[in-house]
């Protein structure tokens, strides 16, 4: 992991100057830890947008050669039915390997939420630190109390988040299947991070929500 964290450490400094410069004008590490996921989703945002079209292009790529695939699956067998899927997959100029570009999206962010993770896991000044619910954002933030069992909210939020973003997106079901597994990986890392990192994650997923309702609000908006 220090490798990791060796090679991020550019971002890590940059997010970090960053955050001392909100906290200096906001006076509070939770408002600054917000405003530090938009900011960095904002400068994001373009290579996001252009990610958005690649997923989308080939969600509907993968619709328009469903039904001759399916039929193809369905009528033949052996290597008949493998040289018409083939022929198909070169009429739609596709290849199964270009389905991982519908990941790209998420794959922007990644350096960057593994530099919060980084920058904001042992963060000395967020020790005692409460934020509007949380009582410390240093530590998990323990919201729920279930028997004598402490259920850390803010990850699950976050992972509902999410889901409900895959639930409006145009995506192929190998993309659907793909993102669910990574949200749910997402869930099992941070769920015992401090909860200053799960609300720089969850302010990231929120934003990308809101931009995906926007940008499909926009769509339909020009289609009439």
């Amino acid at each position: 992991m220090e490798i990791v964290a060796f090679i991020l450490s550019p971002i890590i400094g940059a997010m970090g100057f960053v955050l001392d410069a909100l906290h200096a004008a906001l006076s509070s590490y939770g408002w600054s830890i917000v405003m530090l996921s938009v900011l960095v989703r904002l400068i994001l945002l373009p290579l996001t947008n252009w990610a958005r079209d690649i997923e989308e292009a080939e969600a509907a790529r993968q619709r328009a050669m469903r039904p001759a695939i399916d039929e193809a699956r369905r009528t033949l067998n052996g290597r008949e039915r493998f040289e018409r899927i083939d022929s198909i997959y070169v009429q739609h100029n596709y290849h199964p390997i270009s389905s991982m570009r519908s990941a790209a999206a998420f794959g922007l962010q990644i350096p960057f939420l593994l530099a919060a993770l980084y920058l904001l896991s042992g963060f000395e000044p967020l020790v005692n630190q409460p934020f509007l619910i949380v009582r410390d954002l240093s530590a998990p933030d323990g919201l729920l109390d279930i028997g004598s069992a402490k259920v850390n909210v803010l990850p699950i939020l976050l992972t509902i988040i999410a889901f409900v973003e895959s639930a409006i997106m145009q995506q192929s079901s190998s993309s659907r299947i793909r993102f669910t597994l990574i949200s749910l990986t997402v869930l099992i890392l941070i769920y015992s991070f401090p909860a200053a990192v799960s609300l720089y994650w969850l302010t990231n997923n929120a934003f990308s929500l809101v931009s995906q309702i926007m940008r499909q609000a926009f769509t339909r908006e020009n289609q009439e």
